[in-house]
C-alpha cells in the first residue's frame, strides 16, 4: 500500500524541509539558552515526539500549543481567525504474520502521515472567570537566578524584561518604544544588545520595528563596549561577524557602518553609564 499524506501533512513535511534548507533550525550549541521546563503548565508538548516539538518551534514560533478544546480546558480561548500550526500524526496499519514459534500475531506498520491542528500559547487570550471550566494555566518561571550586570538601569526605566524558553529563532528582542525586553538565553552579551536597543528607542525618536541593518550595528557594538568597560568575558570575535553582516547587507565595510552611526553608538552607551552611575552600579572613571 502507497504512504499516505492527509490534510496538510505534505505543506508541514515541505516546510520543514524548507527551514533546513534556509538554516533556520534551532541552534541550541551557540549559546546557551533557556530550555523549557520538563512539565511545564503540564502542557501536552511535553509528551510529543521530538518531531512535532520542532515543528511547534520552528512553524509556530511558540513552546506550547494545544488544540481548541486543550485551550478551552485551561481557561484560554484561540482567538478568532488564527490560523493553526499543523502538526503530524502516524496513521497505522496492520497485518498477521507469524513469529518464530510459528504463532500468528498482529503486527503494525507505518501507513502514513496525517495531520492536526494546534494553536500556540501566543494565539490565544485568557477566558473570563466566568467562562472558564477548567483548571487556570499556569506560566512556568524562568527568570534565572543571578540577574545580568546593569539590570538595575532596566528597572529604573521601568522596562519589563521577561525570560522563556528559546524558541528556535532569535535569542532576545526589544520593543519598539524600549519598554520591554523578552531574553530566550542567559547570555550576558545578548542581554546588553537588547539594553542598547531600549537605550537607543530612549534617545532617539525615528526607531522603527524589524531589524535594520543601523540599528543592529548600533546594538551589537554598544554590547560589545559595555562588555569590555565592565570587564565580562565576550567574544568580540562573534559581534565583528554580527556587524559584518548587517553592514555588507548595505554595501559597506564593517569600520564603514560603524562610523555612519558612532554618534548613536556614543549616546547609547553614554545613557547606559549615565544611569548606571547614578544607581552605583559603574564608577565615574568606568564611562
Amino acid at each position: 500500500m502507497a504512504f499516505e499524506l492527509k490534510g496538510n501533512a505534505a505543506g508541514t513535511l515541505d516546510a520543514i524541509v524548507e527551514q533546513f534548507k534556509t538554516g533556520n533550525v534551532p541552534a541550541a550549541i551557540a549559546r546557551t539558552v533557556i530550555d523549557r521546563q520538563v512539565g511545564d503548565g503540564s502542557r501536552p508538548i511535553d509528551g510529543w515526539s521530538f518531531r512535532n516539538q520542532l515543528l511547534a518551534h520552528l512553524l509556530g514560533n511558540t513552546d506550547d500549543a494545544r488544540t481548541f478544546k486543550q485551550w478551552i480546558a485551561v481557561g484560554r480561548v484561540v482567538r478568532k481567525g488564527s490560523k493553526a500550526t499543523h502538526l503530524l500524526a502516524p496513521i497505522l496499519g496492520s497485518y498477521e504474520a507469524e513469529d518464530a514459534d510459528g504463532n500468528t500475531e498482529r503486527r503494525s506498520y507505518l501507513r502514513g502521515l496525517k495531520s492536526f491542528p494546534v494553536f500556540p500559547y501566543e494565539k490565544t487570550d485568557e477566558l473570563p472567570e466566568d467562562k472558564r471550566k477548567g483548571a487556570a494555566y499556569v506560566a512556568a518561571d524562568y527568570v534565572p537566578d543571578e540577574l545580568p550586570p546593569l539590570h538595575q538601569v532596566a528597572d529604573a526605566w521601568g522596562v519589563q524584561v521577561t525570560y522563556s524558553p528559546f524558541r528556535g529563532s532569535a535569542y532576545g528582542w526589544a520593543s519598539v518604544d524600549g519598554s520591554a525586553i523578552g531574553l530566550h538565553t542567559e547570555d550576558v552579551k545578548t542581554w546588553l544588545h537588547e539594553l542598547a536597543h531600549v537605550a537607543e528607542a530612549r534617545t532617539r525618536s525615528d526607531i522603527s520595528g524589524g531589524q535594520h541593518w543601523d540599528q543592529e550595528v548600533v546594538a551589537e557594538t554598544v554590547s560589545a563596549v559595555l562588555s569590555s568597560l565592565l570587564g565580562i568575558e565576550s567574544n568580540l570575535g562573534d559581534s565583528y561577524r554580527y556587524v559584518k553582516a548587517y553592514a555588507e547587507s548595505n554595501d559597506l565595510e564593517p569600520a564603514q557602518a560603524v562610523l555612519k552611526v558612532l554618534s548613536r553608538i556614543l549616546d547609547a552607551v553614554e545613557a547606559i553609564l549615565a544611569e548606571a552611575e547614578v544607581l552605583g552600579q559603574v564608577h565615574k572613571a568606568a564611562a
